[in-house]
């Protein structure tokens, strides 16, 4: 591109941000956001979305873009802890923010969060009934969080490489296997570690004293085995 177009589209705020990482992808570089590139941004009402990277993509904003004239500035998260401590001890204070369910009542006790007002969810009436009332959206009374996406935790593994009872039952224990210590990856994600610890325990219900001692010690085997924790969709 030659630079007085470049010029002249970062002048009029036509330059999309695939724009210009496909230049920057050129030169070996990247960016996560650009928040003052384009004016439609700007117009777009100096909106900032917390999230997960792959949510900027277009087709999930087109009733913002339609309404509003382009997309809201974004910034991505590697993990949910970075998320909190960025915003609790850094001072980050975007608009609107994207974490799982598990993390909203930490979010809202530090004092992050405040209550959606209900009356300008559209879809809420379309939300399935067990995502709609989801542990953790409505605190005291009030809506904090309402559910954009749901998905399934699982893991995935070579069924050649690891003994036949595995391909008959899909099971966490596998994550417990000594036979697989150092060859095995897990979220590096507190919340998440104890959850499936848990599961695998069959505690279904909230944790006791003991069951969370008992819990603890599961997931310290986990540690103990995982030669490869990941902290996000975006680091490996």
């Amino acid at each position: 591109m030659k630079t007085k177009n470049l010029v002249g589209r970062l002048a009029d705020g036509t330059l999309t941000r695939r724009d210009v990482n496909k230049m920057l992808a050129g030169t070996g570089l990247s960016m996560v956001m650009v928040p003052s590139l384009a004016r439609r941004a700007q117009a777009a009402g100096e909106i900032t979305f917390f999230g997960w990277a792959g949510y900027d993509d277009e087709n999930f904003h087109k009733s913002y873009i339609e309404k509003y004239g382009g997309l809201p500035n974004f910034s991505f998260w590697v993990g949910e802890e970075e998320a909190f401590q960025k915003m609790y001890t850094g001072g980050f204070t975007p608009d609107v923010m994207f974490p799982c369910t598990i993390s909203i009542a930490k979010w809202q006790d530090a004092g992050l969060l405040r209550p959606l007002d209900p009356a300008r969810l559209e879809n809420i009436d379309d939300m399935f009934e067990s995502l709609n009332n989801i542990e953790g959206s409505i605190i005291d009374g009030q809506r904090y969080f309402m559910p954009l996406d749901w998905g399934n935790s699982t893991v995935i593994y070579r069924t050649d490489l690891v003994d036949p009872e595995y391909n008959v039952e899909n099971s966490w224990k596998i994550l417990y296997d000594e036979r697989y210590a150092g060859r095995l990856a897990f979220y590096d994600f507190a919340q998440g570690v104890i959850g499936v610890a848990a599961l695998t325990l069959g505690l279904k219900t909230s944790m006791t004293c003991s069951r969370a001692s008992t819990t603890s010690r599961v997931r310290s085997s986990t540690a103990s085995a995982t030669s490869c924790p990941w902290t996000g969709a975006t680091r490996r």
